[in-house]
């Protein structure tokens, strides 16, 4: 049984029709008290939450309801489905906790810079104190597993921004719910503004956000959340599952017939979360298996999938109805080179990554600059780290050069006091002298048997081979600084062309892909250390349910990806644990 619900504005013209099918039509009778919407993927928990607003609304017309949901694209996309009705606002938490502050008359001002938080907190840290900014940073979502030190270091920051009047993206719920705690009047106030309050992707509330909510609610009574088990995967922000404590005391809504994903794609997201009750498909139509390649490597791997990206789109299927998933960005370096050689136009919401600004490329880059100019002291400077020298030294550097005749390398061994490390430095500046005339991935492999090897430590052996083995592509080191800056042109021109392009291509994180659907999904990187992630703490419960929203993000057709080979790798990798015998 169906039934056809329609949404009223404030001068009764008709906003939007809601069709539900029996499970969320039993969600939307009970109006009054706390429920909760356990809702899968693609079984309509927005539309059901809208239908369960025009309830109210035909119920009692004159009460206020307040829509809750996490980011400003999905409180949009909420204020497009329900249109302007009388007596319900749409907000994101944070602008509601923004909005509890300047009610309260404190005067502050908002730094949503995260280099000036982490700034702030490591001046905090002192060398006894067993604690990191992250640490800290993590701490302001969630208390849980936070060590004292980390704690103390928290008050002091919360201490600190509240003297400086200043509040920061992490820290505005928690000083709205410290006001609202210490102020009754406000209280009472925040707490008769709404008759209802329903929130969406519950699952991701942070123990601040929770109690923000639960303080909200405590005189009406009344709280809708609809959220889904399987797509916890905010942990590292501090979700703090609030939404199995609440359920305690709701009456419990459960939506498990699937509208987005062809069968065979929503058995394959099933067998992943084989704990959990299987959704049902809501047709039984012939569909397109998920397609599960193995790559030789990631060069192998970017081919396949843009490949099959081209023929999809010869056939008709537009790029923006594709996306192509990754769980870590660290892994997109050769999918982004290739649809930019392609001319494949896409966007992503995360920075695009480079891997020429991350170390050891970055060192390596600047040594060739200044190899190439060895007598500007701007090239110097970037390379005195190599030399156990702060950048700031190159005054003392300036400073000699004006008074003697010689090249700046030979001036950096009379500025180190240690005598280790200038025996070190005198080997290594021989070897740059000498590595000058050789090829690039000559040029390395000589500075860092002779020096540099000492800087990048163990840990960073395997790169620096690789790095190696990449540059032998070029035959001098101008050349290969022409590509990197070529590479910066190009990544600097990808925001240009998806702006001008009608039809683009998704590029996303799995996590920032939630929430949304597309006919084509291609998950790359499907290795076993990236997906699950193999850095210490990573949650395997969370790791599988992050597989499980990228799966549930494809309609019609599902790519998975990995590659047997990694460049740094001294073993062949394994694919992700959670698909084992897919491969």
């Amino acid at each position: 049984m169906k039934k056809v619900i329609q949404m009223q504005t404030n001068t009764g013209v008709p906003v939007r029709k809601v069709t539900l099918n029996e499970q969320q039509l039993a969600a939307v009778q009970e109006l009054n008290g706390y429920h909760v919407i356990n809702s899968g993927a693609g079984t309509g928990k927005t539309a059901t939450l809208v239908a369960r607003l025009q309830r109210i609304h035909e119920v009692y017309p004159t009460a206020t309801v307040l829509m809750l949901a996490f980011s400003k694209s999905a409180a949009l996309e909420l204020k497009e489905r329900v249109g302007t009705v009388s007596g319900v606002t749409i907000s994101t938490l944070h602008s509601l906790a923004y909005q509890v502050l300047k009610s309260s008359g404190w005067s502050f001002t908002v730094d949503t810079s995260a280099e000036t938080q982490a700034s702030a907190i490591e001046s905090l840290i002192s060398n006894r104190t067993k604690t990191t900014v992250a640490e800290v940073v993590k701490s302001l979502h969630t208390l849980k597993g936070a060590s004292r030190s980390t704690l103390r270091v928290r008050v002091q920051y919360l201490d600190m921004l509240k003297e400086s009047h200043k509040v920061t993206f992490d820290t505005m719920i928690i000083f709205a719910v410290k006001i609202l705690r210490k102020h009754v009047g406000l209280r009472n106030y925040w707490q008769n503004r709404y008759d209802f309050v329903q929130l969406d992707e519950f699952q991701d509330l942070d123990s601040a956000q929770a109690e923000l909510l639960k303080i909200l609610v405590t005189q009406s009574g009344n709280l809708c959340v609809a959220g889904d088990h399987r797509q916890q995967i905010y942990g590292f922000r501090g979700a703090c599952g609030a939404m199995e404590e609440f359920s305690k005391i709701a009456t419990i809504h459960e939506l498990t017939l699937n509208y987005r994903c062809n069968p065979k794609i929503l058995a394959l997201a099933n067998s992943v979360m084989f704990d959990y009750a299987p959704l049902v498909p809501a047709t039984n139509t012939i569909s397109i298996p998920p397609v599960f390649f193995t790559a030789r490597d990631i060069r192998d791997e970017a081919k396949y999938v843009v490949d099959e990206i081209e023929r999809l789109h010869a056939q008709g299927q537009r790029y923006d109805s594709m996306a192509v998933l990754h769980r870590s960005s660290s892994i997109t370096s050769e999918i982004i080179n290739t649809l930019i050689e392609r001319k494949i136009p896409f966007a992503t919401k995360s920075p695009l990554p480079n891997k020429y600004v991350a170390k050891p490329w970055r060192e390596i880059i600047s040594l060739f600059k200044f190899m190439s100019e060895p007598t500007s002291l701007d090239a110097l400077r970037e390379i005195l780290p190599l030399f156990y020298l702060k950048k700031e030294r190159i005054a003392e550097v300036e400073a000699t050069v004006a008074e003697q005749t010689c090249s700046l390398l030979s001036i950096l061994p009379t500025l180190v006091r240690k005598a280790y490390h200038r025996d070190c430095i005198v080997e290594i500046v021989k070897a740059i002298e000498t590595a000058a005339q050789m090829s690039p991935a000559q040029a390395i492999r000589h500075v860092v048997k002779h020096g540099l090897d000492k800087y990048f430590g163990e840990a960073m052996v395997l790169s620096v081979e690789s790095v190696i083995s990449e540059l032998k592509a070029y035959p001098t080191s101008s050349a290969f600084l022409r590509h990197v800056k070529d590479v910066k042109e190009q990544l600097a021109q990808v925001k240009t062309i998806a702006a001008k392009a009608k039809d683009v291509l998704t590029l996303s994180t799995i996590h920032t892909s939630k929430g949304c659907e597309y006919s084509t999904v291609f998950v790359i990187g499907l290795v076993d250390g990236v997906l699950p992630s193999s850095q210490d703490g990573a949650d395997l419960a969370e790791e599988k349910r992050i597989l499980y929203v990228g799966i549930t993000r494809a309609k019609q057709r599902l790519y998975m990806t990995y590659p047997r080979i990694s460049d740094n790798a001294v073993e062949d990798n394994k694919p992700c644990r959670f698909l084992a015998g897919r491969f």
